[in-house]
């Protein structure tokens, strides 16, 4: 893993197994993450502010240049997830798999996907 200039506050991880992490410029506010695997991860000039991700799955996820600001997401499993360039603000997802996703040069404000 190698974070840079990287501000997290109120974090809780548990459980948690990453492999090749990158992140820059990364400011995260209150996460909580439990019973992860990520693998590929790379994150760059991200801001996310209020994050809850549990029992989740990701292997190559890339997210590159975004905001994402009210952020839930719970019971996901997630493979091939790339996101560019995207600002994301009230985000929430519930016991959702997703396989080869793809989403460039985004903004979705009020994204709500459940049971997918």
């Amino acid at each position: 893993c190698q974070m840079s200039n990287c501000l997290e506050s109120n974090c809780l991880v548990s459980n948690c197994q990453m492999s090749n992490c990158q992140m820059s410029n990364c400011l995260e506010s209150n996460c909580l993450v439990s019973n992860c695997q990520m693998s590929n991860c790379q994150m760059s000039n991200c801001l996310e502010s209020n994050c809850l991700v549990s029992n989740c799955l990701e292997s190559n996820c890339h997210l590159t240049n975004c905001h994402l600001t009210n952020c839930q997401m719970s019971n996901c499993q997630e493979s091939n997830y790339q996101m560019r360039n995207c600002q994301v603000s009230n985000y929430q997802m519930s016991n959702c798999q997703m396989s080869n996703c793809q989403v460039s040069n985004c903004q979705m404000s009020n994204f709500q996907v459940s049971n997918c």
